[in-house]
């Protein structure tokens, strides 16, 4: 799987650069609605016209809560609501059944720096952490073929249910419904990815190859369900 064996997964066709110009959005398959709080993300898959919940998981960050003194004294929240993007990636691409080779994506959240980070595929964040993650994203759209059309920012008190997830109530949800729910505790890639991606732990970014390879590695668990059939055909 890896990109660093295989430099041609990462190419990127000409017409998929014009297609994410954030000028000329193109409709998308499903919605990303994905909410965080300090234990977890709440990660919520939608079809395209967000009325109907694909499937749902919730993701603990083992980190803790920020820290408020001390030499590494620092909000780790926008963090939390990028890895949302991130982790989304991972959940549609190894959901069973559910196509999502060439899927084209609407990311809904109501953290502004996390979405206009993904929507100018940037991390704007100097903590080495964040910017692994933004590495983790990049390899990431490029292993699942799946692309973003544009971000949705809501406010947070209409988040609803992703919100009471991401705060731990898993029970007693009318939207999110347990029909719908996928286990995701034993994922290993991403217990991998955020112990790589500790923004408590200080640490200074290897140089920009190495950091890369060190990502992708992370990503050789990345779940698969690879006879799922595509979205639509190559773009």
């Amino acid at each position: 799987m890896a990109t660093c064996h295989n430099h041609a997964l990462l190419d990127v066709p000409f017409s998929l650069v014009l297609n994410r110009h954030p000028t000329s959005p193109i409709p998308w398959d499903y919605v990303f609605q994905t909410d965080a709080s300090e234990l977890g993300t709440c990660l919520s898959i939608w079809d395209s016209s967000h009325t109907h919940v694909i499937a749902w998981t919730l993701v603990q960050f083992p980190w803790g809560k920020d820290q408020e003194v001390g030499p590494l004294a620092r909000s780790a929240q926008n963090m939390r609501e990028y890895c949302g993007y991130c982790f989304a990636l991972i959940f549609l691409h190894a959901l069973p059944v559910v196509p999502s080779q060439n899927a084209v994506v609407l990311w809904q959240g109501d953290n502004n720096a996390a979405l206009s980070w993904v929507r100018q595929w940037k991390c704007g964040s100097r903590n080495p952490a964040c910017q692994r993650v933004f590495m983790a994203i990049t390899i990431l759209e490029q292993i699942t073929a799946i692309s973003l059309s544009q971000t949705s920012q809501i406010k947070s008190e209409e988040m609803g249910e992703v919100d009471l997830v991401s705060r731990g109530q898993t029970t007693d949800l009318s939207v999110l419904t347990p029909d719908r729910r996928v286990d995701t505790a034993s994922w290993k890639v991403f217990s991998d990815i955020m112990a790589a991606c500790n923004p408590f732990v200080d640490h200074d970014l290897n140089e920009n190859h190495t950091e890369f390879l060190n990502v992708a590695n992370v990503l050789l668990n990345l779940p698969s369900s690879p006879d799922k059939p595509p979205v639509r055909g190559t773009r």
